[in-house]
């Protein structure tokens, strides 16, 4: 999504926790200088490197054709990555359906070696994904 927010300065006033971290990092991934006060400094720092390695992962996966376009082969391995609970909070094992979102999306975009914990589910939606392609 653009939101056509890039190079944009906010300040998400709650963005340590819960919907305003959600919000502060949903701006930081269009591109928006966020800044986040806090009272909690662990939890503020907390925030910060939750934001900082969720989106450079998204920015990675969104952007992924321009490096593809270099012509060397791109390894993702986004399998259980924090990235996804970043976006859907849960464990390491309940990352299945996002780690296969983001190996889907890497493989559209032109990732030639994909890393994965769950080698059959994978596979099986690759395969199903470049059915559907194929019938478009």
């Amino acid at each position: 999504m653009d939101l056509q927010l890039k190079g944009k300065k906010a300040i998400v006033t709650g963005g340590s926790a819960g919907i305003g971290l959600g919000i502060a990092r949903t701006l930081a991934e269009e591109g928006v200088e966020v800044t986040i006060p806090g009272r909690n400094r662990k939890k503020l720092n907390e925030a910060i490197a939750s934001l900082r390695g969720a989106v450079e992962r998204s920015v990675i996966l969104r952007r992924l054709d321009e490096l593809c376009a270099i012509g060397r082969p791109i390894v993702i391995g986004a399998s259980r990555k924090s990235f996804i609970a970043s976006v859907t909070p849960g464990k390491a094992v309940e990352r299945l359906g996002g780690s296969i979102a983001a190996h889907v999306i890497a493989a559209k975009a032109g990732a030639r070696i994909i890393r994965t914990h769950d080698v059959a589910e994978t596979v099986q939606a690759l395969r199903v994904a470049a059915a559907i392609e194929e019938k478009r």
